[in-house]
């Protein structure tokens, strides 16, 4: 006998995190996708410090989710494995879809900005490529280029709202890291503005100011 394999689709459950005031009425709304083994509601926490009247920061949860470290510890959500990656991808495209027209519905005027942390900032990438939202910035904090899409089709989507944090300290942005994300930048003709501090592999509440000094928002 054969084992025999099929895909459907069913629904499921997901958490989103949010805070500000009202959504309505916000000037700024953030979309943000956390990192690896990250909570959601643990990646919003950085931007408490942020003008609730004008700052409404929504934060969906990666649907795949583990034990960290064993059943003993945290469970901690991945937005995608290498088990059925490409069903997964679109599973999450599809999900962001969803955030971001719930999003839009309730505020049509307010400039949307995307921030990915780490693996986040390549499931954004990811999203923007296959789905092209509007949005006013994309913020790759901390995260890299997926090496599964072609960038030279993102580039032009991003043009001169592509901005990127890093940490001189990141122990996971290597050297050998920095010189593939400069070499496909250089490929792409992608030429995001680079901010830099001297932190690890984590959101800086400093950096978050800068760039919102940097964006006038």
């Amino acid at each position: 006998m054969e084992i025999q394999s099929k895909t459907i689709l069913t629904e499921r459950r997901a958490h989103v995190f949010s805070l500000g005031d009202e959504i309505g009425k916000a000037r700024v709304i953030w979309l943000i996708a956390h990192g690896y083994g990250q909570p959601a509601d643990r990646i919003i926490r950085k931007f408490d410090h942020l003008n609730s009247e004008y700052h409404f920061l929504v934060a969906p949860e990666g649907l795949s989710v583990f034990y960290w470290k064993g059943m003993n510890h945290q469970p901690v959500p991945s937005w995608m494995t290498s088990r059925f990656r490409l069903d997964e991808i679109d599973d999450y495209c599809d999900y962001l879809d969803k955030i971001y027209k719930e999003v839009r519905l309730k505020n049509r005027t307010a400039k949307i900005i995307l921030l990915g942390f780490s693996q986040g900032a390549t499931t954004l990438y990811r999203w923007i490529h296959a789905r092209k939202p509007e949005f006013g910035a994309f913020i790759n904090y901390a995260g890299w280029f997926p090496e599964d899409i072609d960038m030279k089709n993102v580039s032009s989507l991003l043009n001169d709202k592509h901005y990127l944090v890093m940490g001189k300290n990141d122990p996971y942005l290597t050297d050998e890291r920095r010189n593939f994300m400069s070499e496909v930048m250089k490929n792409a003709s992608c030429t995001p503005e680079i901010f830099e501090n001297e932190g690890e592999h984590k959101i800086e509440r400093e950096s978050i100011n800068k760039l919102i000094k940097r964006l006038a928002l």
